[in-house]
């Protein structure tokens, strides 16, 4: 059932809630929309692991723009027969020689923390792989600084508390998964911060 309150103007429909896979990200401590993020110069060496990762002899792969800058470090194992596969940092740059995503994978799966970066340096997204699969706390950004959102993941499936800001810092929308599926209340309030909407799921389904 979705309550609508007037005179107040409507948020998004529920269905334009942005599932963001970005492909990856671990989180480490919450990290507040207040707290700067610094800008990040291309630095391959810095984010070397050193000759072993995990007790496992790795062998740093390396490409470049033109402008000579790194556009790629890719650490991993490469095999006899000449097979190469990710172990370490994977780290990909924008032109300018800023970080766009920093991925920690194991034995040729993502397994571990993934940031992503804007161009401007700011952090966008950081969230935490197991295996392959998304786990744990997922956070994004807006490029002003102001937090985006945070999700809550089990094994790949959503599961938890999702929320959603405006780039104003007001929330956006709240909702909570269950094993991937909309469960309870969901809430969605205009760019002031005021209650627009209020729709009611059950097993992912939302009730008349």
């Amino acid at each position: 059932m979705i309550h609508s309150f007037k005179n107040r103007r409507p948020a998004r429909h529920a269905n334009t809630i942005v599932i963001a896979l970005a492909s990856l990200c671990i989180a480490t401590t919450p990290t507040r929309a207040e707290e700067p993020h610094p800008v990040n110069t291309a630095d391959p060496v810095a984010d070397r692991h050193g000759d072993t990762f995990d007790g496992t002899k790795i062998t740093p792969s390396e490409k470049k723009f033109d402008n000579g800058l790194t556009s790629q470090f890719i650490e991993g194992i490469r095999s006899p027969d000449g097979k190469f596969t990710r172990h370490g940092w994977t780290i990909i740059y924008f032109d300018s020689g800023h970080k766009r995503t920093k991925t920690l994978w194991r034995n040729g799966v993502p397994d571990g923390i993934r940031l992503s970066w804007y161009q401007n340096g700011q952090l966008w997204s950081r969230g935490h792989f197991t295996q392959g699969l998304e786990d744990g706390l997922w956070e994004r950004w807006h490029e002003n600084g102001q937090k985006l959102s945070e999700r809550m993941m089990r094994r790949g499936a959503w599961h938890g508390v999702f929320i959603e800001w405006h780039s104003n810092g007001k929330k956006r929308n709240e909702v909570e998964f269950v094993k991937g599926l909309r469960q309870g209340p969901m809430f969605l309030y205009d760019e002031q911060g005021v209650l627009a909407t209020k729709s009611d799921y059950v097993d992912g389904v939302e009730q008349p």
